[in-house]
């Protein structure tokens, strides 16, 4: 449970920082592979992700490990197989995606939000993407 709280906090935390601009992201990106520490999203038609490290939100001031998070666009069945890998519910707002990758991908309107053990996934079936964020 605790866990659970701390991760929800630190996605709270990792969404609203990414709504400024940072000098010091690298966005890597891939075409026609899969993506680091999110292979089980399948071969990507198209992907942009940053990495960052991540202070214990409870203290402030110890690490906490590392988190990811990126948009991608898969292919039609490998988004069908993720889709059907998990619980989705509908949303009516679309999530916030960090500064750095906010034009690298353009979406429909039609987003799930839904978490697995690996992190927390938003997806969009008109044009079978995924913006993730994962931790380690």
């Amino acid at each position: 449970m605790m866990k659970v709280a701390s991760v929800t906090l630190l996605l709270s935390a990792a969404l609203l920082g990414g709504c400024s601009e940072s000098s010091e992201e690298t966005v890597r990106s891939t075409k026609g592979k899969t993506v680091e520490r999110v292979e089980y999203l399948g071969e990507v038609e198209e992907a942009y992700w940053v990495n960052d490290e991540t202070k214990d939100v409870t203290t402030g001031d110890e690490q906490a490990g590392l988190w990811q998070q990126g948009v991608a666009r898969l292919t039609p069945a490998e988004f069908q197989l993720f889709r059907n890998s998990g619980d989705w519910n509908q949303v009516s707002t679309a999530p916030i995606i960090p500064a750095a990758l906010k034009d690298k991908l353009h979406f429909g309107d039609t987003w799930s939000l839904g978490e697995t053990d690996h992190g927390t996934f938003y997806l969009e079936s008109d044009t079978h993407s995924v913006v993730f964020i994962v931790y380690d």
